[in-house]
């Protein structure tokens, strides 16, 4: 609908060549007409809308047509409630083929419930990506979120819908093979999306031109995809009349079955009518009594004739075997199978065909509990894990908020970096690895609690009667078990978790509904993912004022990052050679004037980290940095020296951060080996393949790369042998004790091993001149620190290096 708002609109030659684009030439009126015909088709009760409702809608067509906004808010109350409608009636279809036990009925079902949501999912792909390749470059990460959550929510729902199609041969089958799987024309644009191609920042709103004309494409796509439900649909329709007709023919032979009992009653009466008029009567009564269903009667009395005795005694028979048809019809009504009537045969052909019907009917009994069973499981269960599901999991919840159990606490327990298990195994992998992480999860939750999957890679575990206290020991214990390695694809993974943890207690206010304990250890986990792997978050009486506190740094700090605004400025502190003392390089550093006042690095760079504003951060500063280079050709004293610029894991990670520096640098003509990437150790940990791979393709373009902060992270000599880099910057709590402290050791063998890896090295942090003698003994290559000077401006640094320069023995 979009595209008929006329600024939106493509070429007449360009919507020629789609579905969609012939109807919109057309015109709305085949459209609307194929729309009141389909409504007229149902009955008044069964329309999921009036159509006075949808004449209204359209007499304000050409309001509305000029704005997509509008469209989607006049146009879309009609489209869910015709999905729901839809989904009533395939669940109202689904209940009744259980009910009948009628296994084809139920998956023809299932598979028109399944096939309703996959147009809605399609669509959604599809309008996430018109949005991403017409937004611009501020919304471009979050559309680029929307559009992967869009395809793995299709995937999901194609998976589901796919394992419910029975029949490989059927329409069905034929239908989505062809047509509702994914084109390759949209599968190349999503190919973009996931290379973070539509995401950069330099591309320009509606370009390139081949992602419209996919897009258009595409369009047509969901079109196809809406037959689909008609098809599931025509299918059940079809089964469905299957059963009604067997249901009719089991009718006919019932009725046939109930015409020869009474022919069978009629002869005997004829027969009985030979015999004297006492036995006759009684057999009569008896006759009359049995007829009315009473089956308690005392058997008929041998005497008489023998024809009447011979009556008496088949008589006595037949109201033996209605008592035994009675009592095997109690016990099937009862569901009581293990009765002993179930077993005792009847007698003659009838009998033996009564006693098969028995047995027919005991089996699809057994079967109709079984599956009623299976889909209750099923119902409240996580089909992967075997752990509640998110149904079981409110319902637990709902207990708690109503007073039904005592007060509880909640574990929200979130997985870090799944994707990069599933990438590396395959899904059949990250499912081993996810029913192994949730069976220590239940391993360690305690009798009574409600251990559950919300699906993904996110587990909860509800608590009854625990302090907040006693949860956040039990979810430390959980995710130092989520974090023991993993055998699986033939070999050991490890995969580390974060978890938040609320409870409903008396230091907490009171919870306003079932989803509110849930929605803090949410909150709570979230921040928990903020700081780092491994974190347990507990949320308190403050946690709100932090998570606003966090949240306005970050609007500030998205704002300050916008073009043309002014706060945020760099600062260099210098780094001087040990043996010369002359100016070799500088660090650079990033400060924030918000509102007249300095916002401290360590108030907001945190805070960047966790939001993943990190990655702007520091493509502003490697902007800025290569900018100020520039500036600098003209002053002798800072012309050749060397740029560190730092660079957090995140950015680090991006597949675009090598042709991201040689844009910088290309940008000023710089030289690549005066600029120097420094990453942290604890950047590297999360995937040290990756890492060096990435600062691999970095230094191919002849930039130096750095680890800073040496020896505060887990960088093993193992590691850092395999690890390209150039330098070492070892970190400033190792020279705070020289030259009285132990730490002289360490910084020697570090030294001999930066020599014998052949790095350059550079103690931070150095502010005595104990400290310069001791580091220039150890053979340190460069010294950094307030001993030299605190960070200056680029002005100030200028005048520094010039004075430093006088000042210099010539």
């Amino acid at each position: 609908m979009e595209i008929l708002v006329p600024e939106r609109r493509p070429p007449d030659a360009v919507l020629a060549t789609t579905e969609l684009g012939r109807q919109i030439l057309d015109g709305p009126a085949p459209l609307a007409s194929a729309t009141d015909d389909a409504l007229a088709r149902l009955a008044p009760e069964h329309r999921p809308f009036d159509p006075e409702e949808l004449a209204q809608i359209r007499a304000e067509s050409d309001e509305w047509v000029r704005s997509p906004d509008t469209i989607r808010a006049r146009l879309g109350p009609l489209t869910t409630r015709t999905e729901k409608v839809m989904l009533r009636y395939a669940t109202a279809t689904r209940f009744a083929a259980v009910e009948l036990g009628d296994l084809d009925l139920i998956a023809a079902g299932t598979t028109f419930q399944r096939s309703i949501r996959l147009p809605d999912a399609a669509g959604e792909v599809v309008a996430s990506l018109s949005d991403l390749w017409a937004a611009g470059p501020e919304d471009r990460p979050r559309l680029q979120s929307q559009v992967a959550a869009g395809v793995a929510r299709f995937t999901t729902l194609s998976e589901l819908f796919a394992d419910s199609v029975t029949d490989p041969d059927g329409p069905v089958a034929a239908y989505w093979s062809s047509t509702v799987q994914v084109p390759p024309t949209i599968r190349s644009v999503l190919d973009e999306v996931e290379s973070a191609s539509l995401s950069s920042p330099d591309r320009r709103p509606g370009e390139p031109a081949a992602v419209g004309a996919a897009l258009l494409e595409a369009i047509d796509w969901t079109i196809e995809a809406d037959a689909l439900p008609l098809i599931a649909a025509e299918v059940m329709i079809g089964v469905a009349d299957d059963v009604a007709d067997e249901a009719r023919a089991n009718e006919r032979l019932t009725g046939g079955l109930v015409l020869l009992a009474i022919a069978l009653s009629v002869t005997a009466a004829v027969l009985f009518g030979r015999s004297i008029v006492t036995p006759v009567r009684r057999l009569t009564d008896h006759a009359e009594r049995i007829g009315r269903g009473e089956l308690t009667l005392d058997p008929l009395p041998l005497g008489g004739p023998p024809e009447v005795a011979t009556a008496s005694v088949a008589f006595n028979d037949v109201v033996g075997t209605l008592r035994l048809l009675e009592q095997k019809g109690r016990a099937l009504a009862d569901v009581d199978l293990d009765h002993p009537s179930l077993h005792q045969a009847l007698p003659g052909e009838l009998g033996a065909a009564l006693q098969r019907s028995t047995e027919v009917l005991s089996t699809s009994i057994v079967e109709r509990e079984h599956l009623r069973s299976q889909l209750s499981h099923d119902a409240t269960h996580d089909s992967l894990t075997g752990l509640a599901n998110r149904a079981a999991l409110m319902d637990a919840l709902a207990q708690q908020c109503a007073g039904q159990s005592p007060r509880a606490a909640a574990i929200f327990i979130d997985l870090d970096d799944f994707k990069r298990i599933n990438d590396r195994l395959g899904h059949a992998g990250g499912d081993l690895v996810l029913q192994v992480v949730a069976d220590r999860i239940a391993a360690l939750a305690p009798t009574g609690s409600t251990v559950a999957r919300l699906g993904g890679d996110e587990f909860v575990v509800v608590l009854s009667g625990a302090t907040i206290d006693d949860a956040a020991e039990r979810a430390r214990a959980m995710v130092a078990a989520v974090a023991q390695p993993i055998r699986a694809g033939g070999q050991a993974n490890r995969i580390k978790a974060c978890a938040g943890v609320a409870a409903e207690d008396e230091a907490s206010s009171p919870l306003a509904g079932p989803t509110d304990l849930l929605h803090r250890a949410d909150l709570a986990v979230y921040d928990a993912k903020r700081v780092g792997p491994g974190t347990v978050v507990c949320f308190d009486a403050g946690f709100g004022d932090r998570v606003a506190h966090q949240n306005d740094v970050e609007e500030a700090l998205a704002a300050a990052l916008r073009p043309g605004a002014d706060e945020l400025r760099l600062v260099f502190q210098p780094i001087v050679a040990t043996s010369t003392g002359a100016l070799v390089g500088v660090e650079t550093l990033i400060r924030w004037r918000r509102d007249g006042a300095w916002v401290m690095p360590d108030d907001f760079i945190p805070i960047a980290e966790r939001s993943g504003l990190v990655v702007r951060l520091d493509l502003w500063v490697l902007q800025a940095a290569t900018a100020q280079m520039a500036a600098w050709a003209d002053v002798p004293e800072l012309a050749d020296m060397t740029v560190s610029v730092n660079l957090s894991g995140r950015t680090l990670m991006r597949p675009t951060l090598p042709a991201e520096v040689e844009a910088a640098l290309r940008a000023y003509d710089l030289a690549p080996n005066r600029l120097i990437v420094e990453v942290t150790e604890t950047a590297l940990i999360t995937d040290l393949d990756l890492a060096a791979a990435q600062i691999d393709r970095v230094r191919a373009s002849g930039v130096r790369v750095a680890i800073d902060d040496f020896g505060t992270g887990y960088t093993s000599i193992a590691q850092l042998r395999a690890l390209p880099v150039d330098e070492l910057k070892i970190d400033g709590s190792f020279i705070r004790g020289l030259p009285e402290t132990t730490d002289r050791v360490l910084l020697q063998i570090v030294e001999d091993l930066a020599d014998h890896l052949e790095l350059f090295t550079v103690a931070e942090g150095v502010e005595t001149a104990g400290q310069v003698e001791e580091l220039a003994a150890i053979g340190c290559g460069a010294l950094q620190g307030y001993f030299f000077s605190r960070p200056l401006d680029p002005d100030a640094l200028a005048r520094w290096a010039a004075g430093r320069m006088a000042s210099s023995p010539r």
